[in-house]
């Protein structure tokens, strides 16, 4: 059962510490706890390892770093309003303003016109440079933390890195107060590939005696190697699953990954919440603004991630056409299409994707397309070849709100790199809303966890259909600004005996008012009967 979330916003460190600080010394150390940092790169050593030891002060707790985040307020009309008429006083000239997604331009007669608008208002602003704590407190009765070791596939390394390992050496674990930002060399995989076997690998020693028939959510944090621990928690039938490779962490602090698992450090692996029956989640998954640039297509051969037809003709050909017809090849070579362009392949069932793959090459003479992950479409889903707008930054982006009642955890995947041709971030909007404190330095966020990656998250979720409930093959969810959102509905506040009683006599006063007969004004009733 999801109890609260809370998300801290500040370009200070010492802010930050001063409000986690304060909320450590209320926190029931009996809850489970998820977070995330995501750390500025203006953020001090002392700073951010004096917010983990806060984080990993109690048992149950596992946490990540996570890539930074440019942040913007979503404001409200009333707050807008006196922001434009403090600024029009200060300024005495004409100003602009963004309302929704129209420009303005304001005078000060023109201020009369925002009680007639609706909606939000965005102001942009530098939202760079923040450093961000989140985290989500969890029922400890209802809620396992785990720790996974097992190997996935090994990450190819290129060229020299004067950190990695030796094959065969074990993982060092560091404790958080034995020197968090230390020199320990990054840990890798033994180095062999997961094999595909029959067999499942193994769960996680802490919920190895979980049945699977009491779990409905599973989260998780992990490296870049995801493969064996989503393997393995596709033995939860009944469970969404959803999983985060991290931020890759090398200049922070000198490991490839920070996960942490109650107070150890660890470089690699995984750690993750197992959630029971009674905590069900509603997900949503978010992408930005694809264009579809074919019809709807019908893979008739795919094996492993590769797509070998499509309505059984060449899948290249079929993309190299689409490609031309949009005019988006400018020369004969279909890799400068795919430098300048992102394109990829989505399964609609329905009108919108619901699950998205990035091709990752294309072979014109063999005419098979490669997509990113392990898997593709299987034979008969219904597809669409899809693209990414070279504009795709200043699409509205993700809003980090939750309506009344909920507790929102929202796992973000951030840019890799941007295009060369485009010099504008893409912020992530923050809805005032929910906001209980807020001033030029510090946001405070109730409700909503985020945590972010530019390497995206696995998904595996549960999806009700009309002839019953199929679980999703594990898949990689790595489109840039995509955001999966997991929803938990508040643990209800008991009503006092006395409220309830009071309640109870009040009902029972109008049951028996609506079997009265209908009265005339003016006329005395004696046991019912006129006089």
């Amino acid at each position: 059962m999801a109890l609260a979330a809370r998300t801290l916003v500040s370009r200070s460190g010492g802010t930050l510490l001063e409000h986690l600080t304060a909320w450590s010394q209320t926190r029931d150390p009996s809850n489970t706890l998820l977070f995330s940092i995501s750390p500025s790169p203006s953020l001090s050593p002392s700073h951010l390892s004096d917010m983990v030891k806060i984080f990993t002060s109690h048992p149950n707790t596992v946490g990540c770093l996570s890539s930074p985040l440019n942040l913007e307020r979503t404001k409200s009309i009333p707050t807008l309003k006196a922001e434009l008429i403090e600024m029009l006083e200060r300024e005495g000239k004409m100003a602009e303003a963004l309302i929704g997604r129209r420009r303005y331009r304001i005078r000060e007669k023109d201020v009369v016109r925002l009680k007639k608008l609706q909606g939000k208002a965005l102001f942009r602003g530098d939202g760079e440079g923040v450093t961000v704590c989140s985290w989500a407190e969890f029922d400890g009765d209802r809620a396992k933390v785990f720790r996974s070791t097992i190997p996935g596939r090994p990450v190819t390394q290129v060229g020299r890195w004067h950190m990695a390992r030796k094959v065969g050496m074990t993982e060092e674990e560091e404790s958080v107060g034995e020197g968090f930002m230390g020199e320990l060399p990054p840990s890798t995989f033994d180095g062999e590939t997961w094999p595909r076997m029959r067999e499942l690998p193994p769960l996680p020693e802490e919920i190895k005696d979980v049945g699977p028939e009491n779990v409905k959510t599973i989260l998780y944090l992990s490296d870049t190697s995801p493969e064996g621990i989503s393997q393995s928690l596709t033995r939860f039938r009944k469970a969404t699953t959803l999983g985060l490779m991290t931020s890759s962490t090398p200049f922070v602090t000198g490991r490839p990954f920070t996960l942490f698992y109650n107070n150890v450090i660890h470089s690699s692996g995984a750690v993750g919440i197992c959630l029971d029956a009674h905590a069900p989640a509603r997900h949503k998954l978010v992408f930005p603004a694809l264009k579809a640039i074919t019809n709807h297509l019908f893979v008739t051969s795919s094996e492993g991630n590769l797509v070998h037809t499509l309505n059984d003709e060449n899948p290249t050909e079929i993309l190299i056409a689409a490609i031309k017809k949009h005019r988006m090849l400018s020369a004969k070579d279909i890799n400068l299409a795919f430098r300048d362009w992102n394109f990829y392949l989505g399964i609609t069932p329905r009108q919108a994707p619901e699950q998205v793959f990035r091709i990752n090459s294309a072979d014109p003479g063999r005419g098979t397309l490669a997509l990113e992950g392990d898997i593709s479409p299987p034979i008969g889903s219904r597809v669409q070849i899809l693209s990414l707008p070279t504009d795709y930054l200043s699409q509205p982006t993700p809003v980090l709100n939750r309506p009344n009642g909920q507790v929102v955890l929202n796992f973000h995947t951030t840019l890799s790199e941007t295009p060369p041709d485009i010099n504008i971030t893409a912020p992530i909007s923050i809805a005032d809303t929910h906001v209980l404190h807020q001033d030029e330095d510090f946001v405070d966020l109730r409700g909503t966890f985020t945590a972010s990656s530019e390497h995206g998250c696995i998904v595996s979720r549960l999806i009700a259909e009309t002839d019953g409930e199929h679980k999703e093959v594990p898949w990689k969810a790595s489109l840039p600004l995509g955001n999966m959102a997991l929803a938990f509905d508040l643990k209800p506040t008991p009503i006092p005996e006395s409220t309830a009683k009071s309640r109870r006599k009040e009902r029972r006063r109008l049951r028996r008012r609506r079997h009265m007969p209908k009265r005339t004004p003016g006329t005395l009733y004696i046991d019912g009967e006129d006089s």
